[in-house]
């Protein structure tokens, strides 16, 4: 080979490897990416990504599955935010599985307002919503294992049968904590979803009879009755002062948890088949919160690492189970407190419906929030109950704390909002009965099935 022939050589190989450049570049560029197929994707991904993350699904025949992520990890948290939800089913079956389940979602058609109402029937599942069309996000975070994020929404066909592409960056990897970060700020700013939501989903389902205006007037319909819920931007911050709106939101995150948790609970305690309390006698709401002040008295008089504890979820939810078999081998009779039945048909005298509310005197009303375990423990803050009754009724009209009380129990309305108004809004205000003493009056006489919240139940 000679001189010519080394140097034509060698000034092609450089073209080759400047074009060869120009091609990779230009599979690694955004335009790119916008226009091939996603199994091309998951080739170049799996061939040149150098410093890619490890896992790759497609729902492709040449690839694994997408709904291989579910399989592909042990039992944990899972964190899910993404543009469409329909998929409640895979969502059940994490649940059944021994998975916790967070949903943040577009509220959007295709959702259909039946599948809405079973996801809130579905312990062990927390659900909130956005309507802004600029949600669009799609992940999964398996919680201190890995995030799988990519294209797929929550659908049966995104993990089926369509062409998606999702990688998984694992909890070790630059970006995932990024991501569970990204996760917090949607559920503090998004929606508890409850069934007001739901039933004004339904009325703008009905409402619109082709898929066209479902999708062009479902979420106009649904705004003018339950306002938008948007993302705002992550650098920003939410000013709360004063927006009663913002406040009932807020409300409803924190109390999400705790209610999840409790039915969590509820299912584990019917599933004895077993009741201390004939049927009608006390609801079942009342017997779960006496069995959790016996584990408070009992089981727990000892330990401190409940105390400061939010909620009672996960592994206290294990640990709570475990005292079921013991509360259930006493008989009956055992069980059985005779204050607490006293209590209940007290409260039901005197609080069960709004006219009771308004013929009661001072003695029995104060008399009956005296019973209160939120007010009965401090009792002697006030010199007993003559001391409590008096400052009552010199901090509070009368007249005026009874029809606020009424509003609390059986106003119109989410429940959420009726606290947060009597809360924040003084001519709603009951002196003497702060947060606390509203959610466990609250949960002693309501139609909603609420449980009583207060310190006894979050201890447990």
């Amino acid at each position: 080979m000679n001189g010519h022939s080394i140097g034509g050589w060698e000034n092609g190989k450089r073209e080759r490897e400047e074009s060869n450049g120009k091609i990779l570049d230009f599979v690694d560029s955004f335009e790119f990416f916008m226009n091939c197929r996603s199994t091309t994707c998951l080739k170049r991904v799996q061939k040149i990504g150098g410093n890619m993350p490890k896992l790759c699904y497609t729902s492709s025949a040449r690839g694994k599955y997408l709904r291989n992520i579910f399989a592909d990890c042990s039992k944990t948290q899972v964190l899910i935010a993404v543009a469409f939800f329909t998929d409640l089913n895979r969502l059940k079956r994490l649940v059944d599985d021994g998975y916790e389940v967070k949903l943040v979602f577009r509220l959007s058609y295709p959702t259909n307002p039946d599948t809405l109402e079973r996801l809130l029937a579905t312990p062990g599942i927390q659900a909130r919503f956005v309507t802004s069309e600029e949600f669009h996000v799609k992940f999964y975070i398996f919680r201190n294992q890995f995030a799988v994020i990519g294209s797929a929404n929550l659908t049966d066909t995104a993990f089926n049968s369509n062409q998606e592409l999702c990688v998984a960056l694992t909890c070790e990897e630059d970006g995932y904590d990024e991501t569970e970060e990204l996760f917090a700020e949607y559920w503090r700013q998004a929606t508890v979803l409850n069934e007001s939501h739901v039933k004004s989903w339904r009325q703008a389902w009905q409402s619109t009879q082709t898929i066209k205006t479902r999708a062009n007037e479902m979420k106009a319909l649904f705004e003018q009755k339950q306002g938008e819920t948007k993302i705002l931007n992550l650098t920003g911050q939410i000013d709360k002062t004063g927006n009663i709106e913002l406040k009932v939101k807020e409300y409803e995150r924190k109390f999400q948890a705790f209610l999840d948790s409790f039915r969590q609970l509820r299912a584990q305690y019917t599933d004895w088949d077993e009741r201390v309390y004939v049927k009608n006698e006390l609801p079942l709401r009342l017997e779960i919160d006496s069995f959790l002040d016996w584990i408070r008295k009992v089981k727990l008089a000892d330990s401190h690492d409940l105390k400061s504890a939010e909620v009672f979820t996960g592994d206290r939810l294990a640990r709570v189970s475990e005292f079921l078999g013991e509360w259930f081998s006493e008989s009956p009779v055992a069980r059985r407190d005779e204050v607490l039945l006293e209590n209940y048909q007290k409260f039901k005298n005197v609080f069960g419906d709004s006219r009771a509310i308004r013929g009661v005197d001072t003695d029995e009303l104060i008399g009956a929030l005296a019973c209160l375990h939120s007010v009965s423990s401090q009792i002697y803050l006030y010199g007993g109950a003559d001391g409590f009754k008096e400052k009552f009724l010199k901090r509070n009209n009368f007249e005026d704390a009874r029809d606020n009380i009424a509003y609390l129990l059986h106003g119109q309305g989410p429940f959420a909002e009726r606290i947060v108004d009597c809360l924040n809004n003084k001519k709603r205000q009951v002196n003497e009965l702060g947060q606390s003493r509203l959610q466990e009056l609250f949960g002693w006489v309501n139609s909603d099935d609420i449980p009583i919240r207060n310190e006894r139940s979050v201890a447990a």
